[in-house]
């Protein structure tokens, strides 16, 4: 009698079989669920990176440029709203161009009496994820009827599609520079 139960026992019964399924099945779809949001928290910290790093360029070359600025001219409503004089022959301003922001520095040149860029032109300073919206430069004066003393940068930062929230980000941005 012994000998026939160990027969009956060296299987798994049906109800041990679809525990272990179950069981696998659970533990799977928790593994998967972790996966997944491990993913999606990686895309959104990509996506923030990346926002930092635009705002971070746009910042260090503005606050660069504007340590030099000695005067400042208004003229909005151009794109580029003001215009920063490093002397009173060398100007620069950011330039809003197809979503992206452009650093453009030039000089006067005294034979021909017009401004004519230094090296290659523009230089783009947000990278190509990003897209800057709402861009405004406007001066500062401390008093009125004073020189103007700094400037107000305000614009909108996008990275990625509204459609995939993980993947997407917007914020505004302002910086308030002073000139010495």
């Amino acid at each position: 009698m012994i000998s026939q139960r160990a027969q009956h026992r060296n299987g798994f019964s049906l109800i041990e079989v679809l525990t272990y399924i179950v069981i696998t099945a659970l533990m799977l779809m928790v593994l998967f669920n972790l996966l997944n949001a491990m993913m999606r928290i990686n895309s959104q910290l990509r996506v923030a990176h990346e926002a930092q790093q635009n705002v971070r360029l746009l910042d260090n070359v503005f606050m660069n440029s504007a340590h030099n600025t000695v005067s400042m001219t208004d003229i909005r409503p151009d794109p580029a709203g003001v215009l920063f004089y490093t002397t009173a022959e060398k100007r620069f301003s950011l330039v809003p161009n197809a979503g992206r922001i452009t650093y453009l520095e030039e000089s006067f040149d005294q034979v021909s009496s017009q401004w004519i860029p230094v090296g290659n032109g523009p230089i783009t300073v947000t990278t190509s994820k990003a897209t800057i919206s709402n861009w405004t430069v406007a001066p500062i004066k401390a008093s009125i009827g004073a020189s103007w003393r700094g400037a107000v940068i305000t614009y909108t930062l996008t990275l990625g599609d509204p459609a995939n929230m993980y993947n997407y980000y917007q914020a505004n941005y302002q910086m308030i520079i002073s000139l010495r």
